[in-house]
C-alpha cells in the first residue's frame, strides 16, 4: 500500500482556494476597470442639510392646512430620496457618502443642491424659514438668536 503524504490530501483545498483567488482578482479587475467607463470616483452630499429642508418645507406646508398631505408624503420620503439618490449615483458615476463622513478630500463633488433639486425643494426658501422660526422661538431671547452671535 502506498502512503499518501500529508500535503497530498490538501491539494484539492489549496487548488480551491487558487481559484477562488484568481476569479476574486479577475472580478474586481473587471468592475474596476468596466467596459470602457471612466473610474467611480466619490461624491458627497450634506444629508443632515437635506433632511432639515425637507422638514422644514412639510413644517410650511402644515401650518398651512396640509398636515394629512404631508403626512402622507413624508411616509413616501424614504423612497423618493433613495431614489433620488441612486438615480444622481448612476447619472454622476459616483458613490455618495454623507458629508459627515469626509474629514478631508481633494476635488469632492457636493450633489447636495442636486438632491435638494430634484426633491423640489429651495436651499433659500429653507434658509427663510428657518431664519423665520429663529426669531419666533427665540425673540423672547434676542441674545440666543443666530444672527445676533
Amino acid at each position: 500500500m502506498i502512503k499518501k503524504s500529508p500535503f497530498t490530501q490538501h491539494i484539492p483545498l489549496l487548488a480551491l482556494a487558487l481559484g477562488s483567488l484568481a476569479l476574486i482578482v479577475g472580478c474586481t479587475h473587471f468592475v474596476l476597470e468596466g467596459s470602457g467607463q471612466k473610474e467611480r470616483t466619490f461624491a458627497l452630499a450634506d444629508m443632515q442639510s437635506v433632511m432639515d429642508a425637507q422638514k422644514l418645507k412639510w413644517l410650511t406646508r402644515m401650518k398651512e392646512g396640509e398636515t394629512a398631505l404631508v403626512l402622507e408624503e413624508s411616509k413616501a420620503f424614504p423612497s423618493k430620496l433613495d431614489q433620488v439618490l441612486k438615480t444622481l449615483a448612476v447619472r454622476e458615476n459616483v458613490i455618495i457618502l454623507d458629508k459627515k463622513a469626509i474629514v478631508a478630500g481633494k476635488d469632492i463633488i457636493d450633489l447636495t443642491d442636486d438632491i435638494l433639486l430634484a426633491l423640489n425643494i429651495s436651499i433659500e426658501e429653507s434658509e427663510a424659514i428657518r431664519r423665520e422660526l429663529e426669531n419666533d422661538l427665540l425673540g423672547d431671547f434676542p441674545t440666543m438668536r443666530k444672527d445676533r452671535l
